[in-house]
């Protein structure tokens, strides 16, 4: 990203916060308060700073947090708010930077700013915009749970955004009467649902129990369906691919029901598909047949660990 310098200094001059959307706040009150304006806001983890760069440690401060905020509702209104928080959740090394630009542009304009789209300050906050609701909405789809033997149900997601705080609502309001935690393995948060209220929690590891012997039954009616409804004819794997990207597939029953199946074996009978070839029904008496898991574990359309990476 290209940066302008200190006139005065020659330098570049960095704000670094702590990370958080109150720590975002402070850094852009002090921008406006402080001699030595930013060319950069970030935070301190993963920045190499050069040796023509100053750098500014700024603490979080509540007074600050909520003069900017009342200032942003002033000048853009909610939606202008609204914009600012959605795109605080991408994962844009550059989103502090872009923000800070857009909301000095936004108290010059005001309201002005939420339809002036092409302009250069603008520009970028939409398209993150764009990336961060089209992330939530992916997991409010894609999201998968599953009954442990302790009664809860577990789901694991790993969106790009950061997006478990907008997706929360929308599964409190609809699974309101069971317990239920989603783990996001890419930030390390787990949203908790305890049938009164859902909070969040970060938590570096997660070690999850195993899943119920019954909701194996349901896995396999859900992987049933999906098979079912496919028609073979109609299938264009790279028209799902587009639709529904690689990198959440591990995290499917459609995609990984025989693997959850695998571990339960292996938990129950200490054994591997390798090992024994056990038929599917005993581990899942709702399943016919005579398949066995080495059988079914062989994809008609296998996929590479560095594809579901992409």
């Amino acid at each position: 990203m290209n940066v302008a310098t200190d006139t005065d200094t020659g330098t570049t001059v960095v704000y670094f916060h702590d990370g958080t959307l109150e720590g975002f706040f402070s850094a852009v009150f002090d921008a406006y308060t402080n001699p030595q304006k930013p060319d950069i806001i970030t935070t301190p983890e993963g920045f190499q700073c050069c040796f023509d760069q100053v750098s500014v440690y700024i603490e979080t401060e509540n007074h600050k947090c909520e003069r900017v905020y009342r200032g942003i509702h002033k000048h853009m209104g909610h939606d202008g708010y609204y914009k600012v928080k959605m795109v605080f959740l991408s994962p844009s090394p550059d989103k502090d930077t872009i923000l800070y630009k857009y909301l000095q542009y936004g108290f010059k304009v005001g309201r002005k700013i939420l339809n002036d789209l092409a302009h250069p300050d603008v520009t970028p906050v939409e398209h993150l915009l764009r990336e961060t609701q089209m992330e939530a909405h992916r997991m409010r789809m894609f999201a998968r749970f599953a009954r442990l033997d302790n009664g809860v149900y577990f789901s694991r997601i790993n969106p790009k955004c950061n997006v478990l705080p907008l997706v929360m609502d929308h599964f409190a309001q609809r699974f309101n009467v069971q317990p239920f935690i989603i783990y996001d393995e890419v930030h390390h948060l787990a949203g908790i649902y305890d049938m009164k209220r859902w909070y969040l929690q970060y938590v570096e590891q997660m070690d999850i129990p195993a899943c119920a012997t019954d909701d194996l039954r349901y896995q396999r009616l859900w992987k049933k369906f999906y098979d079912a409804v496919a028609i073979e004819e109609r299938k264009n794997h790279n028209l799902r691919r587009n639709f529904m990207p690689l990198r959440f597939w591990r995290n499917l029953t459609e995609m990984t029901y025989i693997e959850t199946a695998e571990k339960h074996m292996r938990n129950t009978f200490g054994r591997t598909a390798e090992q024994t070839p056990y038929k599917m029904e005993q581990i899942d008496s709702a399943l016919a047949g005579n398949i066995t898991l080495q059988q079914l574990r062989e994809p008609a359309h296998p996929v590479s660990l560095s594809d579901l990476e992409n």
